[in-house]
């Protein structure tokens, strides 16, 4: 199943300001996490409206501008990632040692987990009767097989 999508723009008909981003950007950047997001920066009511050769020049600089502040702006968010990244492709086996670590510390969680539950549902000593059993199964079947005593 794909995630929700969004589709939302912006009309470039003016400077970027603090009232944009307090009306409109902030709340999109909050719905991104929701959803996967899809922007649009067009005007079509100015252009069908206002269609002087200044009109579409002053919308061409606004949109410019929007465009290059929202490259900024994904830039900085990407960059931490991008600098993650990079050293882990610097750093030979680091994600190797970090898989094995989590997996570690994962284990030696679970085996704590475990143990309190045994211990909430009295478990304990019935678990432990089921190890030894278990273990005497284990060395059974790993001792060498001895060979019958003779006869005639």
């Amino acid at each position: 199943m794909s995630a929700a999508q969004m589709l939302t723009g912006d009309r470039p008909t003016g400077r970027l300001h603090l009232g944009h981003y307090v009306g409109s950007i902030a709340n999109r950047v909050r719905l991104h996490q929701r959803y996967e997001s899809f922007f649009i920066i067009a005007d079509l009511h100015m252009l069908t409206t206002r269609n002087t050769r200044e009109d579409i020049s002053r919308v061409a600089g606004n949109a410019r501008e929007m465009v290059e502040r929202l490259a900024v702006a994904l830039n900085r968010f990407l960059d931490p990632m991008r600098e993650r990244r990079a050293r882990f492709a610097a750093e030979r086996g680091l994600v190797d040692q970090l898989i094995a670590d989590g997996t570690e510390r994962t284990r030696q969680e679970v085996r704590r987990t475990l143990a309190e539950v045994r211990r909430a549902m009295g478990l304990t000593a019935a678990y432990q009767q089921i190890r030894r059993r278990a273990e005497r199964s284990r060395r059974k079947a790993d001792a060498p097989a001895t060979a019958g005593t003779g006869g005639a």
